[in-house]
């Protein structure tokens, strides 16, 4: 028999303040504070069943109970601290991937007008970049259409099917689905003889950290899930909408996120093929897919399930990219990771009886966004932290050697910045030019180490207003991977400002969200 801790219910029957209410197995679940405490009390219970069943309820009531569990967390009972403790990492995620995924919602109405119009329109409601290209001629095509109130994907594509458009992107072309597109890479002084490869280097230098960032994008930013990279005013994605009518596409939207499912040709494979292409909304930067989509359903028209050949999808990806850039064709090797990947292709084995369709298709994919700016570490306290070290949640560290008043309203601070990125590699890089074919050794880190500096660290009071920063001086190494800078920065009071009280690391982070996806009648030939 286990025991139980005999004070456990009553600290949360104490901690909650309302009456305990039965629920009925097949009630909505519960917000009731004592309600809450009884389900956690029962995560104690000495029967294996009724501990599964109260964690099973507690994850389903979800947000309500997280100030309970976070205090069943310190619980002297091992089995409820451990629960709930696992409970609270669960919903959190919960939580998160669906304010990451909240869609923007519109109502675009048209009546009578101009396509132009409409995109335009469109744009406004969203506040996203939305442009028309590819036309020899402004568009006076009159079209009326009201999408009622609907996601911003939503809105897009039954604009885009009124008006006769489809959205440009690497994986869309004239409506149809196409792989690949041309990245860039720095080139290599020894690919092109003379004073003109040179002096394009020196150009390409002069902005390294704008030409290494696309780079590293192409290389390893989807694999950089605890990365971290300061964005101040961030350049959101631009959608541009062509002629075009899509061909064989079905849509499935997940909020923010719209999933599109292609049949591609069959070829020499006994499998059959179809193409998952997932879009995100611009304010979700950095969005790609990464991994396998897990295949949850997968039925034909009969009814029987179709498995999914996992192995082909792992071996069929790319061996090698093939790159245009400034000085001939170049290719990294079988390392290589698309930033920009949106899409994957499904491999299905096929039965004993052939199938024509999917009945049934639901699963969900594993997705890289950039979470908006956030204070990534905070040093509370500020003129009394002298000496301090302050650890963010993805690896971030900031040191406070020293903060000194300069005069009335103005201080002087001189500190240390530590960004992590585990993810360092060499790459080896094959360009081909007017010079011949060679390699070049290249070591790549991740974009936390980029376009980071004296913007993103805050002095606030305590009501947070910010100090003006006047003066900057910073050294900086990377090694390893791992971003040091050293800096002393001047703050001055603005008009508002009260007492500092905080130093604030602001930034934002590459994290992992699970986007799921369903489609019914997916021809398969």
């Amino acid at each position: 028999m286990r025991k139980r801790n005999s004070t456990l219910m009553l600290f949360f029957l104490l901690v909650s303040g309302a009456p305990v209410l039965a629920q009925p197995a097949d009630s909505p679940p519960t917000t009731d504070g004592k309600a809450i405490a009884e389900l956690i009390e029962k995560l104690g219970s000495s029967r294996f069943q009724e501990r599964a069943a109260a964690q099973k309820q507690l994850e389903a009531v979800g947000a309500p109970a997280l100030d309970l569990l976070k205090k069943a967390i310190r619980a002297d009972d091992l089995e409820v601290s451990k629960r709930a403790a696992e409970l609270v990492r669960k919903i959190e995620e919960r939580e998160f991937n669906a304010a990451m995924l909240a869609p923007k919602r519109v109502r675009l109405k048209i009546e009578d007008g101009t396509v132009s119009q409409a995109v335009a329109e469109l744009a406004k409601a969203s506040g996203y970049t939305v442009q028309l290209a590819g036309f020899a001629k402004p568009l006076d095509k009159k079209i009326t259409l009201d999408t009622g109130d609907v996601t911003f994907w939503e809105a897009l594509d039954k604009l885009c099917t009124r008006a006769g458009l489809i959205e440009q992107t690497h994986t869309s072309r004239n409506g149809q689905p196409t792989l690949g597109s041309p990245l860039p890479v720095i080139p290599d002084p020894k690919v092109q003889a003379g004073q003109a490869a040179q002096a394009l280097r020196e150009a390409l230098l002069r902005e390294q950290a704008a030409v290494l960032q696309q780079v590293q994008a192409q290389i390893l930013r989807a694999q950089m899930g605890s990365s971290t990279v300061s964005t101040a005013n961030p350049v959101l994605r631009t959608i541009t909408l062509v002629p075009g009518s899509p061909k064989n596409e079905l849509l499935s939207y997940t909020g923010a996120v719209r999933t599109r499912l292609y049949a591609l040709a069959k070829d020499k494979s006994p499998d059959y093929h179809l193409m998952l292409e997932a879009s995100a909304e611009p304010r979700l930067q950095d969005f790609a897919i990464v991994g396998v989509p897990a295949i949850e359903k997968a039925t034909d028209e009969n009814g029987d399930p179709v498995a999914i050949n996992r192995e082909a999808m792992v071996e069929k990806g790319p061996k090698d990219q093939t790159l245009m850039t400034a000085v001939g064709v170049a290719t990294i090797d079988g390392a290589f990771v698309d930033s920009s990947r949106r899409h994957v292709i499904l491999h299905f084995k096929p039965g004993e009886q052939p199938s024509k369709m999917l009945a049934e298709l639901r699963g969900s994919f594993t997705a890289q966004v950039r979470t908006p700016p956030e204070a990534l570490v905070t040093i509370e306290k500020v003129l009394e932290s002298a000496g301090k070290t302050a650890n963010g949640k993805s690896g971030e560290i900031l040191q406070l050697h020293d903060i000194r008043a300069q005069g009335p309203g103005e201080y002087r601070a001189h500190l240390t910045t530590t960004l992590q990125s585990p993810n360092v590699a060499e790459r080896v890089v094959i360009v081909k030019g007017a010079g011949g074919q060679q390699k070049i050794q290249v070591q790549v880190v991740g974009a936390a180490a980029l376009n980071y500096g004296a913007d993103f660290i805050r002095l606030l009071d305590a009501n947070g207003n910010k100090y003006q920063t006047m003066q900057t001086s910073t050294r900086r190494r990377i090694v390893n991977g791992v971003q040091t800078s050293e800096l002393t920065l001047t703050f001055r009071s603005q008009a508002e400002c009260g007492e500092p009280d905080r130093l604030v690391l602001t930034g934002t982070r590459l994290v992992h969200i699970q986007v799921p996806f369903e489609f019914h009648n997916v021809p398969l030939e």
